[in-house]
């Protein structure tokens, strides 16, 4: 009787470390699963943020993208990286980007802000804050410098553009590959053609022509 109960004792002991061990190797892989679930999601959203900030460096230039995030982010004065910008523009010969690109200026005292300035306008009139005048003789404001404008046929509708997906999203319309018919590109204004800094994407299929 006495070697039955020990035996069945012993058993019992076994069972609960058995239950035990399981319990804990249990424990470790969840553990290992969220943690491996959270640098997922940490890497995916770093990626997302990453595409966001190459999209609107390319879109909006990155020397404005830099001054408008120091405005917004930084909380302080960017007159200097703008003066860096104006003056690589001006060294690089980027005549739009010196002569009509609009730069968000502000200014130490952290409440005075100039909006929508171009490097020339600095240049013209803020020379007190360090900005200088181009010396780059292939830079002239003065000239006419070729910018986005209507075509001869210009388009004032979406639905205008029956040609190519990217001449679509130019205008900040909208493609429906499914649709049917010519009528892909939709939406309920269009921007202007002066919009589209980019020549590449200034093409007769947006309505517009580099003039």
């Amino acid at each position: 009787m006495k070697g039955g109960e020990n035996m069945r004792r012993l058993n019992k002991k076994g069972n609960l470390r058995s239950d035990f061990g399981m319990s804990m190797r249990n424990i470790v892989k969840s553990k290992r699963a969220a943690e491996m679930t959270i640098g997922t999601l940490v890497v995916i959203v770093l990626a997302i943020i990453v595409l966001v900030v190459i999209a609107l460096g390319f879109g909006m230039g990155w020397s404005n993208l830099w001054s408008k995030i120091t405005i917004y982010f930084g909380g302080g004065a960017n007159v200097d990286s703008v003066k860096q910008a104006c003056n690589y523009a001006c060294t690089t010969s980027a005549t739009y980007d010196f002569c009509i690109l609009p730069r968000d200026v502000k200014l130490a005292d952290k409440t005075t802000t100039l909006t929508g300035k171009t490097c020339d306008w600095l240049a013209q009139n803020k020379k007190d804050l360090g900005f200088v005048d181009c010396t780059n003789s292939e830079v002239k404001c003065g000239a006419a410098v070729p910018t986005c404008k209507d075509a001869t046929t210009a388009y004032t509708k979406c639905e205008q553009i029956v040609s190519k997906p990217e001449d679509c999203t130019a205008r900040g319309c909208t493609w429906n590959a499914g649709a049917t018919g010519t009528a892909k590109c939709s939406g309920s204004t269009m921007d202007p053609c002066t919009t589209i800094t980019d020549p590449a994407k200034c093409v007769p299929g947006t309505g517009c022509q580099w003039a």
